[in-house]
């Protein structure tokens, strides 16, 4: 999930959190309807964002397991 979302392993919540919303902020298909990109672009658009929630929900959750959210 780090990779995903481009910070390393041991980065503190408040990066890990700053790069999930910047990734998807890029990738969000929304910006990709205002742009009046075409469809394909779109669910391009859908699957990234999804796989940027999912890198940033699998690292949370993996932190919590081990009791790091909220240290470092």
């Amino acid at each position: 999930p780090y990779l995903v979302l481009g910070v390393a392993h041991d980065a503190p919540d408040a990066e890990l959190r700053a790069a999930w919303r910047a990734q998807l902020s890029e990738a969000h298909p929304d910006r990709a309807r205002a742009r009046g990109l075409p469809e394909e672009f779109i669910q391009i658009a859908e699957a990234k964002a999804a796989a940027i929630n999912v890198a940033f929900d699998t690292a949370m959750r993996e932190r919590r397991a081990q009791g790091l959210v909220g240290a470092a």
